[in-house]
């Protein structure tokens, strides 16, 4: 197969999902933004780099794509952790609201509607 001159597109690729991951690295939910979108976004980028960097590797793509997925992956990895981290904390916080509304409504310090 013939070498593709330039940076490869599927590098860029994966270092701009890489990078879209990262500003869900903020803890609180904005407008639009979906729980666990990071973790997937990460995936994604960590995925596509490893396929860049394997057909770099045998010689089908220029290897001046190497720092662009090297950074896709970069960021593909603290986003996908991150997601992970998100994830975890949320559901932690959620079942600790949840079991305390429970509590409170066992005790009475609640009032249940009739």
């Amino acid at each position: 197969m013939v070498k593709k001159p330039g940076i490869s597109g599927r590098s860029i690729t994966s270092m701009v999902v890489g990078i879209c991951s990262l500003p869900l690295l903020i803890p609180i939910p904005l407008p639009g933004m979906i729980p666990g979108l990071g973790l997937v976004l990460g995936i994604v980028a960590i995925i596509l780099a490893i396929v860049e960097l394997k057909a770099i590797a045998k010689g089908k793509v220029d290897s001046r794509s190497r720092g662009f997925a090297i950074a896709g992956m970069a960021t593909g990895i603290v986003g996908a952790i991150s997601g992970v981290l998100f994830i975890i904390f949320f559901g932690v916080v959620a079942s600790t609201i949840l079991a305390a509304i429970a509590a409170a409504l066992k005790s009475g310090q609640i009032p249940i509607p009739k």
